[in-house]
């Protein structure tokens, strides 16, 4: 096993206008630099040399109650990965208590908080990203999404912009990423998107557009897929959609080698719904997180792959239904983000963290990276 103890980099600076109001698990820092600064926090990390692989998967907007009410809503046994349960981290950016997705999974991404609405990029510079780390370690690098590939998560990532609106910068960056395999929903921005595909097949990209061509191009080097709609089977009308879990499983087999790859998957459509309030189809795509969990975890057995399971934010100020009939839209409290601290499990791996509040989410680009020993 081996045993890492590291000072965690933990920043969290307040914009003008929000200095009442402190979220849970951050400091209370003037207008600091993003995320640089150490303030001594520390955590060890056990895990075997035979860890060559690590997949990080984030359940966009998925706070504490929406796994709770999923688990309530479907009658479920509580999930194997409860068990790997470890604690909860904090979310703000560098600008406000209540982060976006652009400066939350750049901070997953980077280990670095920045302003909300940058993507792996802050006061004008670049930022090295986790996929950058595991390319130059010889590793593989895999970008799964049910959002569009400019979506901030999956562009955080894997690209690099001032702003998460600006799909022209964001796919410039992407396609000369060098990273071996970009997978994303069509339903979102695919007409927009597909401008772009004769610059990825510039820099050597095979392009699919099905599910017949993506499993027609397994063998490709790199591989850019944009698929019909990647929606739940549990939501009425979408029994017929490629799932989560195909993406997933599609995304080990295309990524597996002898020097290990990293690879992100987000579902995407939890934080969608729960905007709009509509808390069953929210509970399904947790459903549905579930179940590539449950494949996930059949996968990594073999003690070769960490699995990190968390959320980027707290989307609709959701309160738990004390039973299945209490599942409504009247559970939420808002159609906004949170500053609720969100769940994090790790398989594979233990971690311990060394103080009273909750880690910051950049610690999972710091474990991220020692997992992968780069």
């Amino acid at each position: 096993m081996r045993k890492i103890k590291k000072l965690l980099p933990f920043l969290c600076a307040f914009c003008l206008g929000f200095t009442a109001f402190v979220p849970v698990g951050c400091n209370d820092a003037d207008n600091a630099d993003s995320g640089d600064k150490d303030n001594g926090t520390s955590y060890t990390l056990n895990f075997s040399d035979k860890i060559k692989n690590v997949i990080l998967l984030i359940g966009d907007g998925m706070g504490e109650n929406h796994i709770g009410n999923a688990v309530t809503y479907f009658g479920l046994e509580s999930p194997a990965f409860f068990a790997d349960r470890n604690g909860s981290i904090a979310t703000c950016s560098a600008s406000h208590p209540i982060t976006d997705s652009a400066a939350a999974a750049t901070a997953l991404a980077t280990g670095k908080k920045v302003n909300n609405r940058n993507i792996a990029r802050y006061d004008g510079n670049d930022l090295t990203q986790i996929s950058d780390l595991a390319k130059a370690a010889g590793k593989k690098v895999g970008v799964v999404t049910t959002d569009h590939l400019s979506g901030a998560t999956p562009a955080a990532f894997s690209g690099n912009a001032d702003d998460r609106g600006d799909s022209d910068a964001i796919a410039a960056t992407q396609a000369i990423s060098g990273i071996g395999l970009f997978m994303a929903e069509a339903e979102s921005g695919f007409t927009d998107y597909e401008a772009y595909y004769p610059l990825f097949a510039a820099n050597g990209y095979a392009c699919a557009k099905s599910e017949t061509e993506l499993l027609g191009k397994a063998d490709e080097e790199k591989l850019v897929a944009y698929l019909p709609e990647v929606r739940s089977e549990y939501n009425a009308g979408n029994e017929e959609d490629y799932q989560l879990k195909e993406m997933a499983k599609f995304a080990v087999e295309f990524l597996e080698n002898e020097n290990g790859f990293f690879l992100m998957i987000e579902s995407a459509h939890i934080d969608k719904y729960s905007h709009s309030n509509k808390l069953s189809s929210a509970l399904c795509e947790v459903r549905s997180l579930f179940d590539t969990v449950e494949y996930l975890y059949d996968y990594v057995a073999d003690g070769e792959t960490a699995l990190l399971i968390t959320a980027d934010h707290e989307t609709g100020a959701l309160s738990k239904a004390a039973n299945a009939t209490d599942i409504s839209n009247a559970l939420y409290g808002s159609t906004g983000h949170t500053a609720n601290d969100v769940p994090f499990f790790i398989k594979n791996c233990e971690f311990t963290y060394h103080e009273a509040s909750s880690p910051q989410n950049t610690v999972v680009f710091e474990i991220c990276k020692e997992l992968l020993g780069i």
